[in-house]
């Protein structure tokens, strides 16, 4: 864990996830990202893959744009960042990290 990261209880996951782990709603894991990862002072890596690996599986562009700006600041996500990426359908038009290769 970096140093300022903070650990997100899993009472607090598991009432994320609910009864069905693989049919997360849209909008819960929007509503997740946006709580608790977008602006937080204490950012949470595991949060972080946890609900980016989710959106990619489910094909939801919500999160590239800043996932791939927190890059330049926390390069250690680039693997899980990649990996969301690649999991999209058509990531290109989506992502400002292909636009400035």
């Amino acid at each position: 864990m970096m140093e300022g990261d903070v650990s997100l209880p899993m009472f607090a996951i598991d009432e994320l996830v609910g009864e069905h782990p693989h049919q997360i709603p849209a909008e819960v894991l929007h509503k997740a990202y946006e709580k608790f990862i977008i602006g937080q002072p204490r950012f949470n890596a595991t949060l972080f893959r946890f609900v980016v690996k989710r959106l990619g599986r489910s094909g939801d562009h919500f999160a590239v744009d800043h996932a791939t700006d927190l890059l330049m600041e926390r390069p250690e996500l680039t693997p899980a960042v990649a990996d969301y990426i690649h999991s999209l359908a058509d990531p290109l038009p989506w992502s400002p990290l292909y636009a400035r290769c």
